[in-house]
């Protein structure tokens, strides 16, 4: 539904309701008015007849007079009734037939189903020249019921008019209070998909500042995400094309020492095989760069686009996530005469698996490269103000304090770093620490080196099975 629809539909329903309301209190005034209005002729008619009334010659008897009665009964729309009671409750004139009202009020006004026809009455006690009479005078409600109908309808014409009025109006005012909506929802569908320049705020009616705020926030997070791709590609490149030229000129250096063989005598050959050997190693260093670099760039892309909320994160035991990149790091470590040694204890965080183990696998690999050879790393969990941590502590160089925040920087490299690396470990890091509400704390180690310590903000109480 529409926002003008709900508009529309607030707006009338509560004035429809207000119009009903109003029109049955207008209709029960008419009735009320045109009621009072014939029951006072009524009365006057009653009156009449009491101010007619003479003596009869004969004791006990009464006379009228035919010209008034003539002038009351001669309506030609409503037949008129009477009936003449004496004090002592006989009968004088008119129709005996009439009943009397059941209460003894003065005047006393009734409805009346007489004779098949539908009577209003008037009962009315006179001090009359003959005496004190009970005046009762009937008529049919032909001439009221026509006024009441005439005037409801026009009252149900009125109020229709007035309503289709009142909704016309509503109409009108909300498009024109929704106009700037639209004309905002026009300059969003006109702009180009790379036009994310903020909006102009000026004149915008402050209902909409709010939406007008936030989409040129959302403009400012989409064109800084945009210029991030923008170098994150530009640097990706240059460091693939790196490693890429290293092996195609090797390759092509190792090529020409193949087809020149064949024509070099036995101790010269024996040469080009060694140097042949030393190339195809430099390609494979080059080979092995490069599928590190394409591995960190795809995980980097994962984590940058990853839908992960710790809302459906799954109970990811620490200490199983430990002995397992421990494991697939141990020859590495090995190979540089490192001690590679974990300290665990039993406790779970909610989150990815895949993505934790990114994590740490980034952490430890880059704790191995940079700490020196026979030197010691250690892979902990535990709580930090009973908050869960992961931690990489090593031997080595350690970080600066100038450089504590930059590394984290993609393709950043500490300078004078002696380990060949791409600069993207610690920014993988950063992108799943941060999707999984966790944040990252270096300290030096005792005795020198650096200590990586992620510290989550979610934690699960009690360590659950492999997720």
């Amino acid at each position: 539904m529409s926002v003008r629809t709900r508009l529309l539909v607030w707006l009338v329903l509560p004035l429809l309701q207000v119009v009903i309301f109003a029109a049955v209190l207008d209709y029960r005034a008419v009735d009320r008015t045109v009621d009072e209005a014939f029951d006072r002729v009524l009365l006057n008619s009653a009156v009449a007849i009491g101010e007619s009334v003479r003596p009869g010659e004969i004791a006990g008897t009464i006379r009228l007079s035919s010209d008034r009665l003539r002038s009351l009964l001669a309506d030609p729309r409503d037949a008129l009734d009477y009936r003449l009671i004496g004090s002592a409750g006989e009968h004088l004139g008119g129709n005996p037939a009439l009943p009397l009202p059941a209460d003894d009020a003065d005047p006393a006004f009734y409805d009346l189903d007489f004779g098949g026809r539908a009577l209003r009455v008037v009962r009315v006690v006179a001090d009359t020249d003959a005496g004190v009479l009970t005046i009762v005078v009937a008529e049919t409600r032909r001439k009221r019921d026509a006024l009441l109908g005439n005037l409801h309808s026009a009252l149900l014409v009125e109020d229709a008019l007035l309503l289709g009025m009142t909704i016309a109006l509503c109409l009108f005012a909300i498009r024109k209070a929704l106009d700037p909506l639209a004309r905002l929802a026009q300059l969003l569908a006109e702009r180009s998909p790379t036009d994310l320049t903020p909006l102009a705020t000026a004149g915008t009616p402050a209902e909409l500042r709010p939406l007008a705020a936030a989409l040129n926030r959302l403009f400012e997070r989409l064109a800084a995400s945009r210029d991030a791709q923008r170098r994150f590609v530009e640097n990706a490149a240059h460091q693939l094309r790196t490693p890429l030229a290293g092996v195609k000129g090797q390759l092509e250096l190792a090529l020409a020492q193949v087809r020149r063989l064949p024509s070099r005598s036995e101790s010269e050959r024996q040469t080009e095989l060694l140097a042949l050997a030393q190339r195809l190693a430099l390609a494979q260093d080059a080979h092995d760069r490069l599928a590190r670099l394409t591995h960190q760039l795809l995980s980097l892309s994962r984590a940058d686009q990853s839908t992960f909320e710790l809302s459906g994160a799954q109970p990811v035991p620490l200490a199983d996530l430990i002995d397992e990149v421990v494991e697939l790091h141990v020859d590495q470590a090995l190979a540089r005469a490192q001690d590679l040694g974990a300290e665990t204890e039993s406790l779970a965080v909610a989150g990815s698996r895949w993505q934790l183990r990114e994590l740490l696998s980034n952490l430890v690999d880059n704790a191995i490269r940079y700490t020196p050879e026979g030197g010691h790393i250690t892979v902990r969990c535990g709580r930090d103000d009973g908050a869960a941590f992961l931690e990489v502590e090593d031997s080595g160089p350690g970080i600066a304090l100038a450089e504590r925040e930059r590394v984290f920087e993609r393709f950043h490299r500490v300078p004078g770093a002696a380990a060949d690396g791409s600069g993207l470990g610690l920014a993988i890091v950063r992108e799943i620490a941060q999707s999984h509400d966790a944040h990252i704390r270096l300290t030096d180690a005792r005795g020198g080196g650096t200590i990586v310590r992620v510290i989550f903000r979610s934690a699960a109480d009690e360590p659950a099975a492999d997720a």
